[in-house]
């Protein structure tokens, strides 16, 4: 009855083929696709019909929310305050109240199943915190049809469906407050593992520990190590992993710095090249040199769009490099003193001698290769491994035609020499972008075995 005479009740309506899909930034989409859209499609009218409710009115009301196969830009839910966002396969509302599915392609067997629950726990909170409910946000009106009333995980592997019971109302300020404190700790937390929030899930180790021969343990990870280390402790293997020259330890890598200068030419949001929208502005010293200054994720440090033009002291901003341009990252740990509030103790670095590159040698104990499309439609791709060199953990990374045959080809366990890779910053953790121009690998094959008589071979 609500369905014809108010037509949906639901104020974000579920993809159908018949309507034009709905992207979230319209602005970033090719005007010919809308217009296509515009041109091709209606928008979906409510129910005419009388008397009894007919197959076709009941799968128009039973149709679930799903994220739009059309639509490449993400779909996601963002929490009024900026912090957190997530993003649902599905959801059911047919029954008055909502439903909220998380669909895996593994099994129950998989090991992150347990993570589930909490999952869809986060996404009762997030739901309720987009929708006004439990006064998570004020400016939204309540409605019942935004009540959760179920969570549920499908596995498809099983197939397999499990459910659990959400969070009441009176439970969401409390959790509420929880996230957002976690939130905080991992915002002030860097590069440095002694910042880092505590984890109390008894599965994360903060250093290596011997495992089994061929193998061992790298921050909880099982990891294979070179053939050759087969008979060496982990006391040795951490010997061997000694950097060669030009390379330094990761620990003694330019994380934090303060700099001096004036602060004008504010631009933004635009796209990072993770495309996420950040401000940013340019900063000049006395003399001809200058640096860019870029919010390190979305909304990481919103007193940049606020603050006047004019002489400040930055302080633990992230050094690092962008198109042959010098950038330094801001983020909750960064500050903007002036006047008395500069203490005559801060060291400050001059923008000339700003460390954006570094030399790394590690082992590979872990890679990736992504694609996808950006908000505007072009595809993207981004290859990552991460380095252990005996003590700490970086990120390598390559976006398109900077991802060679040389990183495709890596394998977990192969020891790489990196000389000039280019540093940046994600979610204040440093991260080293390999460019082809002026970056030079040196890769040891987890194969390789040493030659008798041959010169520096200790690998």
């Amino acid at each position: 009855k609500q369905w014809r005479s108010t037509g949906d009740p639901h104020k974000v309506p579920a993809p159908r083929w018949d309507d034009k899909p709905c992207f979230p930034v319209p602005s970033k989409v090719q005007s010919l696709v809308l217009a296509n859209d515009d041109d091709e499609r209606e928008n979906f009218t409510p129910l005419p019909g009388t008397g009894d409710f007919s197959w076709a009115e009941a799968w128009e009301v039973a149709r679930p929310w799903i994220k739009d196969p059309r639509v490449w830009q993400p779909q996601r839910l963002y929490h009024p305050e900026g912090w957190s966002a997530g993003e649902m396969d599905l959801v059911l509302r047919w029954r008055g109240k909502s439903t909220i599915v998380d669909i895996k392609a593994s099994d129950t067997t998989s090991r992150f199943a347990v993570w589930l629950e909490p999952q869809l726990m986060f996404y009762r909170f997030l739901w309720s915190a987009t929708r006004g409910l439990s006064g998570l946000d004020e400016s939204q009106e309540t409605n019942a049809v935004n009540e959760v009333e179920a969570l549920q995980g499908w596995y498809l592997k099983g197939p397999t469906r499990k459910e659990f019971t959400p969070m009441s109302e009176d439970e969401l300020p409390a959790f509420s407050e929880e996230l957002h404190t976690i939130w905080q700790e991992m915002t002030a937390a860097d590069s440095e593992p002694d910042n880092w929030p505590e984890c109390s899930c008894g599965k994360c180790e903060d250093s290596a520990e011997s495992e089994e021969k061929c193998h061992i343990r790298i921050f909880g990870n099982e990891v294979e190590m070179p053939s050759r280390w087969n008979d060496l402790s982990l006391d040795e293997i951490i010997e061997k992993m000694q950097p060669r020259i030009p390379a330094k330890p990761l620990d003694q890598m330019q994380s934090r710095i303060n700099v001096v200068g004036k602060i004008g030419g504010k631009w933004g949001p635009l796209s990072n090249h993770f495309g996420e929208l950040v401000h940013g502005a340019l900063l000049q010293t006395g003399g001809q040199s200058h640096a860019v200054l870029e919010e390190m994720s979305t909304g990481a440090f919103p007193d940049l769009r606020t603050t006047p033009d004019g002489d400040y002291l930055i302080s633990n901003a992230a050094p690092g490099l962008w198109r042959n341009k010098v950038r330094l990252y801001l983020d909750g740990r960064s500050e903007f003193l002036t006047g008395d509030e500069i203490d005559d103790s801060i060291e400050t670095t001059r923008l000339g001698l700003i460390q954006s590159k570094a030399n790394v040698d590690g082992l590979v104990v872990g890679r990736a290769m992504r694609n996808g499309q950006r908000l505007g439609g072009k595809p993207w791709t981004m290859f990552s491994a991460h380095l252990w060199d005996g003590k700490r953990v970086v990120e390598i990374v390559a976006f398109g035609r900077s991802i060679v045959s040389t990183l495709s080809e890596l394998e977990i366990g192969d020891r790489v020499l990196i000389s000039s890779a280019e540093l940046g910053w994600r979610a204040g953790l440093p991260q080293l972008r390999i460019n082809p121009r002026i970056t030079r690998m040196e890769v040891t094959s987890r194969d390789w075995q040493p030659t008798d008589g041959l010169p520096s071979q200790d690998l």
